[in-house]
């Protein structure tokens, strides 16, 4: 085989610009395409990664989608056509009708007996399509709502059973409560209901931080608030917080200078537990 081909000039600038990003000998003359492909491998494979986790993202959101449902008060002799007021946001921790949501939401409804003449999660009840949203109204009682009003936290559980209504053809889905602390910068997403809207809204955000610790009764010190960095909107008090592994690691219970707080999984976990 001949010799190689003088360098250039150009052949120099490709390789100095690879050689800052791996180690790499070049003795001889680089096609501009391959000094190019080897200065960009790096920022190729960050998007490739970054697309991956977008796509894994819209697939999780969607999942979460079919486990929360607004907490409306209803006004209707039947489980459809419903005239409602959205109070806020709850979601599924079984498939029998068990809820989470936060405590100031129930009172609002507790303390408006008048105006609310049916407590209600509703759900759809075919989501195959968000064209016609066929609403099923979930009836629970506010007063048998089991409530700590320090933590904000309620968990309800609705008269019927979501998983045996044969009207529901989209059953809701029980999300799983994370107690793992995510470390500050880990991307989530938090979906919750507009007041007085039947559509779920989305946000992305990232953990800002915790706030401080308190003592708990059976875990000793635990994270009193998760920030982060996106404002949540009202209504969607009592919604999900959660990772790209469909994990929920918090509950929006407040927003302020453009950040929202959620009460953090281990804290949500200890309430379910006890009795």
């Amino acid at each position: 085989m001949g010799a190689d081909p003088p360098r250039t000039a150009r052949d120099d600038f490709a390789c100095s610009l690879a050689s800052r990003h791996s180690v790499i000998h070049c003795p001889g003359k680089l096609s501009p395409l391959i000094g190019l492909l080897t200065y960009c491998g790096p920022c190729l494979l960050t998007a490739q990664v970054h697309a991956q986790q977008t796509d894994q993202f819209i697939t999780t959101i969607e999942k979460i989608k079919t486990g929360i449902a607004p907490v409306a008060c209803a006004r209707a002799a039947a489980p459809v056509n419903f005239d409602v007021g959205v109070h806020g946001t709850a979601f599924f921790i079984d498939t029998h009708g068990a809820f989470l949501t936060a405590a100031h939401v129930i009172k609002g409804i507790v303390e408006n007996k008048e105006k609310c003449e049916m407590p209600a999660v509703l759900i759809r009840a075919d989501g195959s399509s968000f064209e016609i949203l066929n609403l099923y109204g979930l009836k629970f009682v506010a007063s048998d709502c089991r409530i700590d009003d320090t933590a904000d936290i309620a968990r309800c559980k609705t008269i019927e059973d979501p998983s045996k209504a044969g009207k529901i053809v989209t059953k809701p889905t029980a999300l799983d409560i994370g107690s793992d602390v995510r470390p500050d910068g880990t991307p989530v997403a938090f979906s919750g209901f507009p007041v007085n809207g039947l559509i779920p809204y989305t946000a992305r955000a990232n953990i800002a931080g915790y706030q401080v610790v308190e003592m708990g009764p059976k875990h000793g010190l635990h994270f009193r608030m998760l920030v982060l960095d996106k404002p949540a909107w009202p209504g969607s008090s009592g919604g999900p917080v959660y990772g790209v592994d469909a994990r929920v690691v918090g509950m929006l219970l407040q927003a302020g200078n453009g950040l929202a707080f959620a009460r953090p999984g281990a804290r949500l976990n200890e309430f379910v537990s006890s009795r």
